[in-house]
């Protein structure tokens, strides 16, 4: 099957590209690395009119860093940030990333196109959500910044408006005495997870919880965060380790598919989400140390 007829635009800046959406709305659609967004086309799940490539905008393919955050280009390659020694200070993000896709895929692959895609399954969304990031977007009108937990809604949607652009992604940087930690899932290597977790933990100097974020993949139509409020102020004991595993198994809806059953990746959240706050603990507890 081939995809059905559309035009296509290269704008040369985020200007023209943003008036491209603003012009066609629904019927446009951005194009980066395509890994995704191909498939979908050729096999007619997607039919836009415009296509809008935007390849040649030099202002997205960069990396900037700041003081407490890392802004990522909606055209930066996921390999090109595996091999940034800069994205260390989002360690959470260089966890990840190895899980995603195959080498191929990463090579055109960008990171802000699987935040796009959203689905609920990707290692990307997770780890933005539980880092506390946020996703940059930009109209002809206005730009403004959409909280991670704010942006994804639901299967392959997120908040973003049709006349919208993604032109980047906004990371935290790691904070002293934090550990992170990512583990997924899979049938097979670069298959998306049946189930994925993440976590983020900062101690303070008697290895109580300043801040601790725990999230699932895989188990509903966008990722989540597990209910930790109660946590804080803690040391993280067998006992709250348990509450975190119960923690994750409730609240949540799998599906059973073909992969996984409903039960399995409930039981998988739970295991999972466990074992990613034990590992964040431990390399939080080595900054402390």
């Amino acid at each position: 099957m081939k995809a059905a007829p559309f035009s296509y635009v290269r704008p040369d800046s985020i200007a023209e590209a943003v008036g491209a959406l603003g012009q066609h709305g629904d019927d446009g659609r951005i194009i980066a690395g395509g890994q995704s967004l191909g498939a979908m086309l050729n096999m007619r799940l997607v039919m836009p009119k415009v296509l809008i490539d935007i390849n040649r905008i030099e202002e997205t393919s960069r990396i900037d860093v700041a003081f407490d955050h890392v802004r990522i280009g909606a055209t930066v390659r996921q390999c090109d940030a595996m091999a940034d020694k800069r994205l260390h200070a989002t360690p959470l993000l260089s966890a990840s990333l190895p899980h995603v896709g195959h080498y191929q895929t990463r090579n055109r692959g960008t990171i802000c196109g699987s935040i796009a895609h959203a689905d609920p399954s990707a290692e990307l969304p997770l780890a933005l959500l539980v880092s506390g990031g946020s996703v940059e977007l930009r109209s002809r009108k206005k730009t403004r910044v959409v909280a991670a937990n704010d942006f994804f809604v639901s299967t392959l949607t997120t908040a973003r408006l049709a006349d919208e652009m993604i032109v980047a992604a906004l990371w935290p940087t790691a904070k002293p005495h934090t550990g992170h930690s990512f583990a997924e899932f899979a049938i097979r290597s670069g298959d998306y997870a049946i189930v994925a977790a993440a976590a983020e933990v900062q101690l303070d100097s008697d290895d109580r919880v300043v801040r601790l974020s725990v999230g699932l993949a895989g188990i509903g139509e966008r990722p989540v965060l597990i209910n930790t409020a109660s946590f804080e102020g803690q040391k993280l004991s067998a006992d709250v380790l348990d509450a975190i595993e119960t923690n994750a198994r409730q609240g949540i809806d799998p599906v059973n598919d073909l992969q996984a059953s409903a039960q399995f990746r409930t039981h998988m959240a739970g295991v999972m989400a466990r074992h990613v706050v034990f590992e964040a603990l431990n390399r939080a507890r080595s900054d402390v140390l």
